[in-house]
């Protein structure tokens, strides 16, 4: 059906643009460009509403990428203007996909928890300058994983039960590794 929101990324209205310290972004021929500066994940959040139950979807471009260069969609962030909580369901360059929960708030670093370990796939379309419909979708404690249209896996996990969604990147391998992507949505309240 229609989704509930959706950013063609022909403009920068929901997405803050520039550099920061582990990613830069800017728009370009209808193509939002996320870049990689470190290797450490950074992330970037739409200005959104705080989301429960819902699908979230984005199509995305490699450029040239090698390995465990990841990308992917952050999502129930409780507090969008801190960013420092949510869960990644991240791809990599080398086909696999993974799901983790993030809480700066907890240790001296904070603490990455793995819901699911790096996983290989045939649904991923692995290696560069290659595209991939990656979805989550998020219902109560379900968390299901959709690649290019196929369910992928679910788990459960209900430590963060709303909040505000983006993109993550990941320059593992490849120097300033970048994603485009073209499309991103989302539906409220699915049937699983």
């Amino acid at each position: 059906g229609t989704p509930s929101w959706n950013d063609d990324m022909s403009k920068d209205t929901f997405w803050p643009t520039g550099e920061d310290k582990y990613s830069a972004i800017s728009f370009k021929d209808g193509k939002m460009i996320l870049t990689g500066l470190t290797t450490t994940d950074g992330w970037r959040l739409a200005a959104s509403e705080q989301l429960a139950s819902v699908y979230i979807e984005a199509t995305v471009s490699t450029g040239t990428c090698t390995g465990t260069d990841r990308y992917g969609i952050m999502y129930r962030v409780p507090v969008a203007r801190e960013a420092n909580k949510g869960y990644l369901f991240g791809v990599s360059c080398d086909g696999k996909y993974s799901l983790r929960e993030w809480d700066a708030t907890l240790g001296s670093k904070g603490t990455m928890t793995t819901h699911i370990n790096w996983t290989a796939s045939d649904a991923i379309q692995s290696g560069s300058n290659k595209t991939n419909k990656i979805g989550i979708m998020a219902v109560g404690d379900r968390m299901i994983i959709y690649i290019n249209g196929v369910l992928i896996n679910e788990v459960k996990d209900a430590t963060f039960p709303e909040g505000s969604f983006g993109l993550f990147i990941g320059a593992r391998e490849t120097t300033n590794f970048s994603i485009s992507v073209d499309e991103m949505s989302y539906w409220k309240n699915p049937t699983p």
